[in-house]
């Protein structure tokens, strides 16, 4: 259940720089990094990931995890 305008938000922000790892387009955005580390911890992500790497399954459980 998440809305279709903060999915295609996350999208944009994920692709922004797509040769740049995604924790690094996160950051740039709004995000603190520790907070984003926990989260792909709790993921089992390397913070070395970059958006396309990720599947869909995995990027609706981030935005649930960031509380969007």
């Amino acid at each position: 259940n998440i809305n279709d305008e903060i999915f295609l938000d996350f999208i944009k922000i994920w692709f922004k720089e797509p040769r740049k790892k995604l924790i690094k387009n996160l950051t740039n955005s709004w995000y603190k990094k520790e907070k984003l580390l926990e989260i792909f911890k709790t993921l089992w992500l390397d913070e070395n990931v970059r958006a396309e790497e990720l599947s869909l399954e995995i990027w609706l459980k981030l935005i649930e995890l960031l509380d969007i």
